[in-house]
């Protein structure tokens, strides 16, 4: 009789049948073999089914109707047999060490309920093309997670989900993850590995490559959530935090607004800085995470060229910390590198 598995892996997929092997056998290579991979067929109309038997007993297949990837990851949360459970896209790979890795983490830290990692892009041809870093510890995650998916390729304790009723949020196409962690967080500590685990293939596809204003629509109002689970407040100037959002979406060089709304939004970001700071006190995490905000504001702000409209914000960065343009200048490499993966991922969302 087979030991229980350690590790739940769900993948839901719909039409992806010329990448699911990839995905697949990424996981029957992983350098820990007890796992559970349950696919969850999402009513596929082509050639999902051939490709998934052709595995057999590897797999744990279940078809049901169409219903959307919410509703598939759910099935798989109801059918896995494992403490520690896992997801991935039907057209993304797991690195070999992914799963023993994430999996050892839970083992001996057990007051963390998510562990998430950094994640590689690639193309549709697996050719890599940019490196994703995530916050690594609990509070910097918390902070992003006021604005964004707080951390990626994440597995989590199957006892959480049960103890609290946690689901994927159905009904909605787009920032199912970043709800479904805003609900985990509530409820226990995170944590990302500093390794990039997860390859994250960019095709024509993906819900990435929906419109910013699609996105936004699904993304805001997780945003507003978090804030008031995060901050206790309700935030009531849905604009200007949809304003925020797409910058934090786009990235500063394809933000679609002018310099002086910049200013503005750098006000509110520290605005939200300074209640998230009154709540988790001054420490260590919170120092380290003050010199990425500077600098993160002080981006917002400086690029492009300097207009007056940005000298006041200016003044307040340099109020809070003098030595922001040391920050800076420490952070040069890291974002000339981020600018050349933002052009290969937009390059990729063509193709």
């Amino acid at each position: 009789m087979m030991n229980k598995p350690i590790v739940s892996v769900i993948i839901p997929t719909y039409n992806n049948a010329k990448y699911l092997p990839d995905a697949i056998d990424s996981l029957l290579n992983q350098s820990l073999n007890e796992i559970e991979i349950l696919v969850i067929n999402d009513g596929s109309t082509d050639e999902t089914i051939p490709v998934l038997q052709n595995y057999g007993s590897a797999i744990k297949l279940i078809n049901q109707e169409n219903q959307g990837q919410s509703a598939a990851i759910n099935t798989g949360i109801k059918h896995c047999i494992s403490d520690y459970v896992a997801f991935m896209d039907a057209d993304d790979v797991s690195v070999p060490q992914r799963i023993e890795l994430q999996s050892g983490f839970l083992d001996s830290h057990p007051e963390i309920g998510v562990v998430g990692s950094d994640l590689y892009y690639m193309d549709r041809n697996k050719r890599i093309i940019a490196y994703q870093r995530m916050p690594v510890l609990d509070v910097p995650i918390r902070w992003r997670g006021l604005t964004n998916v707080p951390c990626y390729n994440f597995m989590i304790r199957k006892s959480i989900l049960e103890k609290f009723n946690i689901r994927y949020p159905v009904g909605i196409p787009y920032a199912q993850d970043y709800s479904f962690l805003i609900d985990m967080l509530q409820h226990t500590r995170a944590y990302s590995i500093p390794k990039a685990l997860l390859g994250y293939r960019m095709h024509g596809k993906n819900e990435t490559n929906r419109d910013l204003e699609s996105r936004l629509s699904f993304h805001v109002p997780v945003a507003l959530k978090s804030i008031r689970l995060e901050l206790g407040i309700e935030y009531d100037s849905v604009e200007l935090l949809t304003r925020l959002c797409a910058l934090m979406l786009e990235g500063v060089r394809h933000y679609p607004f002018e310099a002086s709304d910049r200013a503005v939004l750098a006000d509110l970001y520290l605005g939200l800085w300074g209640k998230f700071k009154e709540i988790h006190g001054s420490d260590r995490n919170t120092e380290d995470l003050q010199k990425e905000i500077l600098v993160r504001v002080a981006t917002f702000v400086l690029y492009p060229p300097l207009p007056a409209a940005w000298f006041p914000v200016i003044k307040r960065l340099l109020s809070e910390d003098k030595r922001l343009p040391l920050y800076l200048l420490g952070n040069i490499i890291q974002f000339s590198k981020n600018i050349r993966y933002n052009n290969n991922i937009r390059r990729a969302h063509l193709n």
